[in-house]
């Protein structure tokens, strides 16, 4: 099928914690598992050698991360793994297309998409509005995905890089 393949895999715990070791299983995981795109709503403010390495095999494999820039404002860089120059980097606007205040930015930001007051799914199958780089950063990987399938109409089974998407 050309359509692109995107897989759930929760590593963190339902109060947003977790282990970045988690992370590099889950990576790990759905490469091998054939996923096309990975999009991560989470992050740190210190880089970590295991979680690039890991990112920069996908990459090297045709999976590109999309991740969520980190809600520490304006005045802060982007969180790990938004920063590294291999993923794809999510800010977040609000209604006006404007960036929103909570939203990390910098020259190494990416793309924006809608973050703030987003109906979302919550545990245990309710819903919830919710503001956050976390919330953009799927608009970005669903747009990807579109992207990538289009792509592959004309060339079954390609891979793009992050400069596909972003050039």
């Amino acid at each position: 099928a050309n359509c692109a393949k995107i897989m759930p895999i929760q590593v963190l715990n339902r109060m947003g914690a977790g282990r970045m070791d988690h992370v590099v299983t889950a990576i790990k995981y759905a490469v091998d598992n054939g996923a096309d795109l990975i999009c991560m709503s989470l992050g740190t403010r210190s880089p970590l050698d295991p979680v690039y390495d890991a990112i920069k095999k996908a990459a090297d494999a045709g999976v590109i991360c999309f991740v969520a820039a980190g809600n520490a404002g304006s005045t802060k860089q982007l969180l790990y793994p938004a920063a590294y120059d291999i993923t794809v980097s999510i800010g977040a606007i609000n209604e006006e297309c404007m960036r929103a205040d909570f939203s990390c930015t910098g020259p190494n930001l990416d793309f924006v998409a809608p973050g703030v007051d987003i109906l979302s799914t919550v545990p245990p199958g309710s819903y919830a509005v919710m503001s956050g780089t976390s919330q953009a950063a799927p608009f970005a990987c669903g747009v990807a995905a579109l992207i990538l399938a289009h792509r592959r109409e004309k060339t079954p089974g390609v891979r793009l890089t992050k400069a596909d998407y972003v050039a």
